[in-house]
Parts: structure tokens; C-alpha cells; sequence
């Protein structure tokens, strides 16, 4: 038993790196044209009809308020269910479907890769001040 958990422990170790280097990789590399290519109706519909002046104006700039912003707007494009609460489950109406295939594909992935990420962390964690 323990030399199971001593394999599962050094594998989740590299897994923490790798499932973490690969979503960084994977949000610079896809995630930032993505916010760069968003289409202007979709940020119209947005931050217009579902959002505020406020979020609006912080949505101008690349600062972490902005990209986290940004994100939301394709993360509620690729599930349109999350804008619900906002009136926003209709967004995919002014999207072209390469976008919302692209936002879906996107927020798949990332959502694997940070699962994986996080199992991997918790597996450490838990080894740490649990197993030891």
C-alpha cells in the first residue's frame, strides 16, 4: 500500500507542473486571441444589454480585472446558461458559430486542465500533512 502511494504522490507531483505549465501555455496561446478576436457585437451585448457602466469601463483595459472580465464574456458564450441570472442566455444569437465553437473548445479544456491541476495539488496536500 505504501509504495502505491509513493507512486501516486511523485507522479501527482509532475502532474501538478505539467497540468499547470499546460494551462498557462494553453490560455496565452488560444485564450488571449481569443479575447483579442471577440466579435464587437458580442461585447455589445455584454457589457450593453446584460452588464453596466462600471464593468464596461474596466473591460477597456488589460489589466486583471479586464482579462478576468473578458474571460467571462467567453466563458458565457461557450455556456450560456452562466449569464442566466444576467439576461445574458440569448449571447449566442450574436455570435458567429466559428466563435462559440472556439469559446466552447476553450473553456473545455481549461476546465480540465485546472481540474486535473487541482487533483494533483490536492493528492500533495494531502500527503504532506496527512501521510507523512
Amino acid at each position: 500500500m505504501q509504495l502505491i502511494l509513493e507512486m501516486i504522490v511523485r507522479y501527482s507531483f509532475w502532474g501538478m507542473f505539467i497540468f499547470g505549465g499546460l494551462l498557462i501555455v494553453w490560455i496565452i496561446i488560444v485564450g488571449f486571441p481569443l479575447i483579442i478576436l471577440t466579435p464587437q457585437p458580442v461585447k455589445d451585448y455584454w457589457f450593453l444589454v446584460g452588464g453596466t457602466k462600471v464593468e464596461s469601463d474596466l473591460a477597456t483595459g488589460w489589466d486583471f480585472v479586464a482579462l478576468i472580465l473578458r474571460f467571462s464574456v467567453v466563458h458565457s458564450v461557450a455556456f450560456p446558461w452562466l449569464g442566466k441570472k444576467r439576461g445574458l442566455t440569448k449571447i449566442r444569437e450574436v455570435c458567429p458559430t466559428w466563435f462559440a465553437h472556439y469559446c466552447l473548445l476553450f473553456s473545455v479544456v481549461t476546465s480540465v486542465l485546472m481540474v486535473a491541476g487541482f487533483i494533483s495539488t490536492f493528492i500533495l496536500i494531502i500527503d504532506s500533512y496527512f501521510l507523512s
